[in-house]
């Protein structure tokens, strides 16, 4: 990513669903006062992406859906996506990334 990408990190010690849930808010923040309509979440295995505490904060149908490798809105103004790690340069310009290492 280039150096006019401006990173956040939350620290989340467990998985703990608050912080995972503080991430998510902060992030729809920043894409509001950014003006960013676009919120990339990176994963390395889509198939994973139901069983992390991530997903548990979104409907099945979301869940579903993303794992498609659709858009989906995340609220009136906001579209969240799946990516994969690779694409993260190319897919970076004009949006935000929400990258969540969840740790143990």
């Amino acid at each position: 990513m280039g150096a006019g990408v401006r990173r956040y990190i939350i620290e989340n010690h467990g998985p703990v669903p608050a912080a995972v849930e503080f991430a998510f808010r902060e992030a729809a923040r920043i894409c509001r006062e950014e003006r960013v309509q676009e919120q990339h979440l990176p994963i390395p295995h889509k198939g994973n992406f139901p069983d992390t505490v991530a997903a548990g904060f979104l409907d099945r149908r979301t869940v579903k859906a993303l794992c498609a490798g659709k858009k989906v809105y995340a609220n009136d103004d906001l579209f969240l996506t799946l990516s994969s790690p690779q694409n993260l340069d190319e897919d970076a310009q004009g949006k935000v990334i929400l990258a969540l290492h969840i740790g143990g």
